[in-house]
């Protein structure tokens, strides 16, 4: 896929995130991730660092190194999907265990 249309799905995957996260309450946006900027995906979410990725076959192992990477020490989140699948989560246990908890 070339640069442009791997761009295009990346922000049409962003925005997907964004309205169902709106849609559970949270007031979210896409980053602005202008001049190399480093900033999650999605913003919004208190004390979450978002990374979102959607293509044919999604590599969660080098998305969650990025979000691990990137982060600013906001607990990383991975949120991704393979073309016409389900959206999926990717977290720490940890993390998991204590957002669980709090519900």
């Amino acid at each position: 896929m070339s640069g442009k249309l791997s761009r295009n799905k990346g922000a049409r995957g962003e925005r997907e995130v964004c309205n169902i996260l709106r849609a559970a309450g949270y007031d979210v946006a896409r980053a602005n991730q202008a001049a190399g900027a480093r900033c999650p995906d999605v913003d919004g979410v208190p004390g979450v660092w978002i990374e979102v990725k959607l293509g044919k076959r999604v590599n969660t192992r080098a998305a969650w190194r990025q979000a691990c990477n990137d982060t600013d020490s906001r607990e990383p989140v991975v949120i991704w999907r393979d073309d016409r699948q389900e959206w999926m989560v990717h977290c720490r246990l940890e993390a998991w265990i204590k957002w669980v908890a709090g519900l």
